[in-house]
């Protein structure tokens, strides 16, 4: 019989649905978000895009390569010599011909430098969109963690107010209580029924978030009690990693780049532009006399522009101009990343320090309830007393359950801060896309 039973239990276990066995944690949640999100999944898409333009830059340095065919009839009528002889001929030509290109003008070596660094600029682009999801999926998971721990936070003072007012009703019908202490604690309960509510409703509001950034609902998301990331050791080390990783700054040193080489290919255009050509062409019915030709040509050209309208010396002073704006934002990126890793330091080193101070509050304050219950049992404690208490339990409850969140939320932060807030730096069970895949993917259009 037990034997049975065992059977019977191991088909159950199986049987039942693996999204139900599941439990949600914080990684998974990443992984999905990383995976499905439609921010990072346009942005990926738009990275490909931008090595189509350095695949298309490469092709000034490719010959161009035409085949034409042409067939037709030509009908000749005229008068000959002083004669006034009409003539009349008519005769079919066919021709076929191909036709090889290229110029070369030294601007061209700076336009494809110029793509390259478009290239770099947007899959910084991707790097910073994957850590803007990714950092927006953490705080909706702690978020969604943290309504759900406020609503049993408001239960349990509910069930306090509740307490209270049933405490006071039956003092008031032995007499030893007042109309006043019953309607002071039936105030406290009407605030707690309307913090639960709220507190109901944020859940709802975050449950929605939750959705809309990592594609599911959030249903048993498992606590963050502790969790291990690869954090700089000190904040020297994280500014310096900032400097070298962060997504905002190569944004700007790459977007410098692409200005100065823009600069460069609007002063070389200046220069003479060289061109080669060969044409071959064989012809059928090429005239009335001649049936069958064969023409080749080969052509070399030199060209220098002279005189252009002003238009070249507009596009160099406007490329100029670019260029020194993308210098002050290449400056300023940096100053500007190293406010933010120095403010996301400072945020976790203040969690932490607040966690330890935020658990003593709370020891302090279940205490002081305590205390102050037993006081108004015996008669030394006044209602407004007790409400008093169990308002102070109840902010340092609310005061505990946030500033445990906000250490993890302040870890991803600092993450993110330095450009380490990455599905690769995470080790996510996920397949990690792999931004120069597209162009290794494609190596032979480069070349071809």
């Amino acid at each position: 019989m037990k034997f049975c039973f065992k059977i019977i239990f191991v088909f159950a276990f199986f049987l039942i649905p693996t999204n139900l066995l599941a439990v949600e944690n914080i990684f998974n949640s990443l992984a999905a978000a990383y995976l499905n999100n439609p921010q990072l999944n346009s942005e990926r898409a738009k990275a490909k895009a931008v090595d189509e333009t350095l695949i298309q830059s490469y092709s000034v340095f490719k010959p161009t390569v035409i085949i034409a065919g042409n067939t037709g009839r030509i009908d000749n009528s005229g008068v000959t010599g002083y004669t006034s002889t009409p003539t009349v001929s008519s005769y079919s030509q066919t021709s076929r011909s191909i036709s090889i290109q290229e110029s070369f003008n030294p601007g061209n070596i700076y336009v494809s430098q110029s793509a390259a660094n478009a290239v770099e600029v947007e899959k910084n682009n991707l790097k910073l969109v994957e850590q803007n999801v990714l950092l927006s999926t953490s705080q909706a998971y702690l978020a969604t963690l943290l309504a759900q721990e406020s609503i049993q936070v408001y239960k349990e003072n509910l069930e306090l107010a509740e307490k209270q007012v049933e405490l006071n009703q039956s003092k008031l019908d032995k007499g030893l209580s007042t109309i006043s202490d019953v309607s002071q604690s039936e105030s406290a309960l009407a605030s707690a029924q309307a913090n639960l509510l709220t507190a109901q409703n944020n859940l709802l509001i975050n449950k929605k978030n939750f959705k809309n950034i990592v594609g599911y609902d959030p249903v048993d998301l498992s606590p963050v009690e502790k969790i291990n990331l690869s954090l700089p050791k000190s904040l020297e080390q994280a500014i310096e990693i900032t400097q070298n990783n962060s997504p905002v700054v190569k944004i700007a040193q790459f977007t410098y780049e692409k200005a100065n080489t823009d600069y460069k290919a609007q002063m070389a255009f200046l220069s003479p532009t060289f061109a080669l050509s060969y044409t071959d062409t064989n012809y059928s019915g090429y005239s009335y006399s001649i049936d069958k030709l064969h023409q080749a040509q080969a052509m070399a050209t030199v060209s220098t522009p002279i005189y252009q309208g002003g238009k070249q010396t507009s596009s160099i002073l406007q490329y100029k101009a670019q260029l020194d704006g993308a210098e002050l934002d290449f400056k300023n990126a940096k100053e500007n990343a190293n406010l933010a890793t120095y403010t996301a330091w400072s945020n976790y080193e203040l969690s932490i320090k607040n966690f330890e101070l935020a658990k003593a509050q709370l020891k302090a304050a279940e205490i002081f309830y305590e205390g102050t219950q037993q006081q108004y049992e015996a008669g030394n404690k006044t209602t407004l007393d007790v409400i008093t208490a169990i308002q102070t339990l109840l902010a340092a409850k609310v005061n505990y359950t946030s500033v445990k969140n906000s250490i993890i939320n302040s870890q991803f932060s600092l993450l993110s801060a330095v450009g380490d807030l990455t599905a690769k730096n995470l080790s996510l069970d996920a397949q990690i896309y792999d931004p120069d895949g597209y162009y290794k993917r494609n190596w032979i259009r480069h070349i071809l």
